[in-house]
């Protein structure tokens, strides 16, 4: 006798009230994930922060001194190539994200699958995608380093020092915290894994950000 697949019923988590009430949209990602529509929500502000970063003024001036041309047209040029390049950027880094997430949740015995990562990774990305618009939004508006919610917006490093402070940033520890949260309740791993999890990509981020800023 064939068994009938059940047809999840409950409401579908929600990207914007991801903000106000995370626990209960984890809830409905476990029970219901999603993943065009938060998708596509996503991908605007990651294109959007995608062509603020190359507004900034020191990419514009670098941008026009090199090719030759005017600032306006460096402006130009850089908004339609960075915008191109996120349509490629963006499924990339979301795709490794999931993947990278389901490997580990795996390991330690978590009940998951693809897709419930997928749509984990989107609205963790979220999150973040919000910080760097603002980042880059301020940076480019105001003619500042990209880093204003992070500890060397106030107090201006460069180098290595640089690159460790700006990890201690507003919107990264928001979405580590949100990853330690999440993780139990959508994939059933114990709370003290999630938070090792969280722990582990916090490190990576913040081992990234030493040798980023070592080449600086």
């Amino acid at each position: 006798m064939s068994q009938e697949t059940v047809q999840p019923t409950g409401p579908k988590p929600s990207l914007f009230r991801f903000i106000p009430s995370p626990v209960e949209q984890f809830k409905r990602m476990k029970e219901r994930p999603v993943v065009w529509i938060p998708a596509l929500i996503v991908f605007i502000f990651f294109a959007i922060s995608m062509v603020l970063s190359a507004l900034l003024p020191e990419m514009v001036q670098m941008m026009a001194e090199s090719s030759g041309i005017s600032t306006e047209q460096a402006q130009n040029f850089a908004m339609v190539s960075v915008g191109v390049t996120s349509i490629f950027i963006f499924p990339i880094t979301l795709l490794i994200s999931a993947f990278v997430s389901y490997l580990i949740v795996k390991v330690v015995g978590g009940e998951t699958t693809f897709k419930h990562m997928l749509t984990f990774s989107i609205f963790i990305m979220f999150i973040t995608t919000i910080g760097q618009v603002i980042n880059y939004g301020v940076a480019a508006a105001a003619g500042t380093d990209p880093n204003v919610t992070s500890l060397n917006g106030l107090i201006g490093l460069e180098g290595t020092a640089g690159g460790i402070l700006n990890t201690i940033e507003i919107f990264t520890i928001w979405s580590v915290i949100l990853t330690g949260i999440g993780l139990p309740i959508v994939t059933g791993i114990s709370k003290r894994a999630g938070w090792m999890i969280a722990g582990i990509l916090f490190i990576i981020t913040f081992v990234m950000a030493i040798f980023g800023g070592a080449a600086v």
